[in-house]
């Protein structure tokens, strides 16, 4: 699936590129799918832009995070840092 994406090339060295962490960029999306299996009718929004993929080795990092339950209407999501 990640291969399949336009931006690919550049995780697997394109322009002089190191490789990147292709195995930990699918390890977060599979974590991230079983958060949101396990918080089923709870989650109202999940956001992490940008997700950097690292050089082989190591890992992603997210820059900045968002989840926002689902009966948390009305007020201002929570970010990474656990303010609002």
């Amino acid at each position: 699936m990640i291969g399949e994406i336009k931006g690919y090339p550049l995780l697997a060295g394109a322009r002089g590129r190191a490789l990147a962490d292709v195995d930990a960029l699918a390890d977060a999306i599979v974590k991230l799918s079983a958060l949101a299996v396990d918080l089923e009718g709870e989650l109202g929004e999940l956001d992490i832009n940008p997700l950097f993929v690292m050089e082989r080795g190591r890992g992603v990092k997210a820059a900045d995070a968002l989840i926002r339950p689902r009966s948390n209407a009305g007020k201002p999501p929570i970010n990474a840092d656990g303010r609002r």
